[in-house]
């Protein structure tokens, strides 16, 4: 005849295994579900970057040269130019902030827009860090700095996905 605490002891066991099965399952559910909101996330970045929006703002930029304070004030003349400027700076600016936070792997910024990123820090840094100490504004885009620093240094780690270095024009 089987004994009373052994019942109990098999219930307890069943139970205690049903419990580690839910666990398990809501470990892996989160998991999938975190990966689909970083897909998502992957796909809203990349969405907007090539939006045509970006595009205009990125021809407007072409012929805009910015090395110094007198050279950005000239850019605040021009509204439109102005708009584009700031749209491809707040957009990196806001993803340096996501990154800094861990909450953008910057595998994720390397490839899909180390180009964008590049050409922009690269063709107004020396603009930028004027306007930095003429206006006595130091956090001026140092998101995006930021943001470059580590693109370039994923890149380092990383050669096979090549991250962008423009060419001079």
């Amino acid at each position: 005849m089987v004994d009373l605490s052994e019942i109990q002891a098999a219930y307890y066991m069943v139970a205690a295994t049903g419990v580690l099965v839910a666990a398990v399952f809501y470990i892996l559910n989160m998991k999938a579900t975190l990966q689909t909101r970083q897909a998502q996330l992957y796909m809203q970045i990349y969405n907007e970057s090539k939006s045509r929006e970006m595009w205009e703002a990125d021809f407007d930029l072409n012929n805009v040269e910015i090395r110094n304070n007198d050279d950005f004030r000239e850019l605040l003349k021009d509204k439109g130019k102005w708009a584009s400027f700031c749209q491809w700076g707040t957009y990196f600016e806001g993803m340096g902030v996501l990154v800094r936070e861990n909450l953008l792997d910057i595998r994720l910024v390397a490839e899909l827009i180390s180009g964008e990123l590049t050409w922009f820090w690269e063709k107004y840094e020396a603009g930028i860090r004027d306007v930095r100490k003429t206006w006595e504004f130091p956090r001026f885009y140092v998101e995006v700095e930021y943001l470059y620093g580590r693109v370039k240094a994923y890149g380092l780690e990383h050669p096979e996905i090549q991250v962008a270095t423009p060419k001079p024009a």
